[in-house]
């Protein structure tokens, strides 16, 4: 009997520890999430689901474990989908040209420290601070949607973390070149280089114009620099969601080409990055590409 009740005691025990969560939920500022239900596999998996049965296009999917890895440094599983909707998103872009740094729209699943997986993304809302966006009403419509594919995608409700903006997101400067020589100059310089990765380019203006809304050339380079984003994600899994590094070329108001470009330094600051390896070499590479660009 006393063995019995030891057993049972132990068994309860157990289940109670097996039970007690340790989940330290993310605290980026301006992040959106849910925890999931399920592993890392069936999430993705079930993520990847709810974007195709939505009206979003996936453009990219992105593994920074096994980019990390590439690049000799570690990472816990974590997976990126990139995709877009341009009735939600070019009203955006209209409004303020140089948010098309920040469209497709990018969710990250990942699993942290404790094996709990989570899926995540930039709060809409926080992004309208950030680029200082009046139309409420077209940033409420995009939330709502990013906001529902997570939760179906994980069986919880979405937590937005508060929306503290750390300056701007966009470093911009005009060309004295066409469009198309400004943009062909930095994609063949990124494709040319032993140092850079083409990502992905996306053409803002041609998605809008898909569901008839009217939009002025803009056009966006996703890239990669190789040891820097792989340090970054080896210490700071989070940041992945600010990634990869983003150029975008557009036509303002006058028909003057600009090239805006992200701001490292308010990427650091969110993540409370204190320091970063090549970090400065980074910076100052994306300054001269962007100046070359445009002179």
């Amino acid at each position: 009997m006393r063995f019995l009740l030891s057993a049972i005691a132990l068994a309860l025990f157990v289940s109670c520890s097996s039970d007690d969560r340790n989940l330290s939920y993310p605290e980026t500022p301006g992040l959106a999430y849910a925890e999931s239900e399920e592993d890392f596999v069936s999430t993705y998996g079930s993520l990847r689901s709810e974007i195709q049965n939505s009206d979003f296009t996936i453009h990219k999917e992105i593994n920074f474990k096994d980019f990390a890895e590439s690049h000799g440094k570690r990472s816990r599983d974590t997976r990126m989908i990139l995709f877009s909707n341009p009735s939600l998103e070019a009203p955006l872009i209209s409004q303020k040209p140089e948010m098309g740094l920040e469209f497709p729209s990018r969710v990250m699943v990942y699993e942290d420290r404790d094996r709990y997986v989570l899926v995540a993304y930039n709060n809409t809302e926080f992004l309208s601070r950030m680029y200082e966006l009046n139309d409420m009403s077209a940033v409420q419509n995009l939330e709502s949607s990013l906001s529902q594919i997570v939760s179906n995608s994980t069986g919880n409700m979405t937590i937005k973390n508060e929306s503290t903006t750390f300056g701007r997101n966009a470093m911009t400067i005009p060309s004295a070149n066409s469009f198309t020589e400004t943009f062909n100059r930095l994609r063949n310089e990124i494709a040319d280089s032993n140092e850079l990765t083409l990502v992905e380019t996306i053409n803002h203006q041609q998605a809008a114009s898909m569901v008839g809304i009217e939009m002025r050339q803009n056009r966006l380079l996703l890239l990669t620099t190789g040891e820097f984003e792989a340090n970054l994600i080896d210490g700071n899994q989070l940041a992945s969601i600010d990634l990869p590094i983003r150029i975008l070329v557009w036509e303002d108001e006058n028909n003057i080409t600009q090239i805006s470009y992200q701001n490292l330094d308010t990427m650091m600051l969110r993540h409370n990055i204190s320091d970063a390896y090549k970090l400065d070499d980074v910076k100052n590479m994306l300054a001269r590409m962007v100046i070359e660009a445009a002179n």
